[in-house]
């Protein structure tokens, strides 16, 4: 925000709205020089937060309010067409929009949105994951374009569908000597199935999540290198933000793999956190 301002030298604001809300449900005023709120309600809507006690978030949370952000007004849609399910899941009776959002207001009411409601999950540890910020933080790697990462309440760790910049992929390999320098590389499709290229590439990409300071259980156990990329498969929105029920449903075969070459004995925060530390000092070794 600093950067966008200092360039262009003007006033940006920062708002916040969905397709459901037909646009802008609140926005920030010319005078707020600050960064990472969305301003307050517009006079079209009213916005309030209710509770996920499962997640850890409540209107009672101090220093100030947390919960799902929920709308209501003259600009919220009347509903999905033929869609009468979808509907009545997000519409309460009296009008108000379920967002799946999840925010804050501070202590000049300005709202904040700090998560995603169904975007969050528990590994049986115990530990809450949020994927898209650790999707962000492995996408930052020179390797990776797109990254999917998926857990559940079954498993101590977290696998992930890993898409791959095939030219920095080449260089990496010939880095570590698995590609000879000079010679002509297989295709990137072979690449992707080779046993030790998916072993070099988990480390290496760990191996940055760890710079970025994630815990262990944040850490990838097992990975499939993704050829193609997701936007053949029609897995991401229009503001390429990963359709994540839709990629369970299409990934769901290759996440069930994933978890047996892993195995599923892997059930103390100890042990996964030794397993790690082990893939990570073996970058080549034939783990899979």
């Amino acid at each position: 925000m600093a950067f966008i301002k200092c360039t262009f030298s003007c006033d940006v604001n920062e708002g916040y709205g969905l397709t459901e809300t037909c646009g802008p449900v609140s926005i920030s005023t010319h005078d707020d020089n600050s960064a990472g709120c969305v301003g307050t309600p517009y006079p079209t809507n009213m916005v309030k937060l209710v509770s996920v006690k499962e997640l850890g978030y409540t209107v009672d949370d101090k220093p100030y309010p947390r919960g799902e952000i929920l709308v209501r007004g003259a600009n919220v849609f009347r509903g999905y067409y033929r869609q009468p399910e979808l509907t009545t899941e997000v519409l309460s009776p009296d009008g108000w929009f379920r967002t799946g959002d999840l925010g804050m207001f501070d202590n000049l009411g300005r709202l904040k949105v700090i998560d995603r409601k169904c975007n969050i999950f528990k590994l049986n540890t115990g530990h809450q994951i949020e994927p898209e910020r650790l999707e962000y933080i492995y996408c930052d790697c020179d390797l990776v374009t797109q990254a999917f990462l998926y857990g559940d309440s079954d498993h101590g760790f977290l696998v992930a569908i890993v898409v791959l910049d095939p030219e920095f992929l080449k260089i990496f390999l010939t880095k570590k000597k698995i590609i000879k320098e000079g010679s002509e590389p297989p295709h990137h499709q072979m690449l992707c199935i080779d046993t030790m290229v998916r072993s070099a590439v988990m480390s290496e990409i760990n191996n940055h999540g760890i710079e970025q300071d994630l815990s262990y259980y944040e850490l990838i156990s097992n990975v499939y290198l993704e050829p193609y990329g997701m936007d053949v498969y029609g897995l991401l929105t229009p503001t390429l933000k990963i359709k994540r029920y839709e990629a369970i449903r299409h990934y769901q075969v290759t996440i069930n793999r994933l978890y047996e070459e892993v195995g599923s004995t892997v059930k103390d925060q100890s042990q996964m956190a030794n397993i790690t530390n082990w893939k990570l000092n073996k970058p080549s070794s034939k783990m899979f």
